[in-house]
């Protein structure tokens, strides 16, 4: 996603999902989500996640396991291994690789792919007529999916597959009201490549669903379907259009409820997750955040998103901030 059009894309995101601008994540400032339930000793671990600078850049300029190097450093900041390691790909110009899955496995990581039909090196916005859930529905990218799967299934060892995330967000040729999609084809279109995937035996992977904000239950494809629920959370502080610093239970609180609702025996991923250093206190943001998780046993995953780019997100921008971070993942609960 973040090759030539994909940082405009994250951070247009950005900039609706953490000031309050895209209509289906509209909250009143007051909305306060409900007292979190306490996570016991037997709660399930939260996996510690990262996307570092040649990960997100994988679109145009496919990531080598050197690169990895970036990786290490993360984790020498955090005090903690990264138990996931994320990238991007889009249909256009990316293949599943398994050396890459390989190098990510060796280093006792899980893959995390988000997975985006379209060619990201167009603007947002702009009709890609190529890439319509028609299309694919038709099974005209059926040997490229199944050619990925069989990837996948060569791997042998558990994938997270995020796929067309922030799907009820207009800006991406996947959602239904763009692109001359029609109402009903990305739940389709979802279990149409899942049913691929399990045909060509890669039942290894772990199907995340990762709306832009709240639960749309009419793009929600179903428990069969789906393994994992997921959501972005960035906080932009000064950085962005509007000068402003808020909470992450501010920005995310009452989505991560709905998912929960939607779905509860599934996990929820804060898919994307990061504060600026501008504006508050980002120290005091992240132990607010990391608490959050902590206390909230249906949160299985995070993955921290440790690039510097119109505002530096990485645990490293203040010494205070890297300190927070290292302390906030000590529990035990942070695998």
């Amino acid at each position: 996603m973040l090759g030539l059009a994909g940082l405009l894309a994250t951070f247009f995101t950005t900039i609706l999902v953490v000031f309050g601008l895209l209509p289906a994540a509209t909250t009143k400032a007051t909305a306060t989500p409900a007292p979190p339930p306490v996570a016991t000793a037997s709660a399930a671990p939260v996996e510690v996640g990262v996307v570092t600078v040649p990960l997100a850049q994988n679109e145009y300029q496919q990531w080598q396991p050197s690169e990895l190097s970036s990786v290490d450093v993360f984790e020498h900041e955090a005090h903690k291994h990264a138990g996931v390691v994320a990238w991007y790909a889009d249909w256009q110009h990316n293949q599943f690789s398994l050396a890459q899955l390989q190098a990510v496995g060796a280093r006792g990581s899980i893959p995390q792919i988000t997975w985006e039909p379209w060619d990201g090196s167009q603007p947002l916005y702009t009709p890609q007529p190529r890439y319509t859930l028609a299309n694919i529905l038709a099974g005209n990218f059926d040997g490229y999916i199944r050619r990925s799967a069989q990837v996948v299934a060569r791997y042998g060892r558990p994938v997270w597959l995020r796929f067309a995330q922030e799907m009820n967000g207009t800006w991406y040729p996947w959602d239904e009201q763009a692109n001359g999609n029609h109402p009903g084809e990305f739940v389709r279109v979802w279990r149409h490549i899942h049913d691929i995937f399990a045909a060509a035996g890669a039942t290894n992977v772990r199907w995340i669903w990762a709306p832009v904000a709240n639960a749309p239950r009419a793009y929600f494809p179903g428990t069969r379907y789906v393994d994992m629920l997921g959501v972005t959370c960035l906080n932009g502080g000064k950085a962005m259009i509007r000068k402003g610093w808020r909470s992450f239970a501010r920005i995310c609180g009452r989505s991560i409820s709905k998912l929960h609702a939607l779905a509860p025996g599934l996990g929820v991923e804060i898919s994307e997750l990061g504060t600026a250093e501008n504006g508050g206190s980002k120290a005091t943001w992240i132990r607010n955040t990391l608490a959050f998780i902590a206390n909230r046993p249906f949160i299985r995953g995070f993955v921290w998103f440790d690039i510097s780019k119109e505002t530096n997100w990485r645990i490293d921008s203040s010494g205070s901030a890297r300190r927070a971070f290292a302390i906030g993942v000590r529990p035990p609960r942070f695998k």
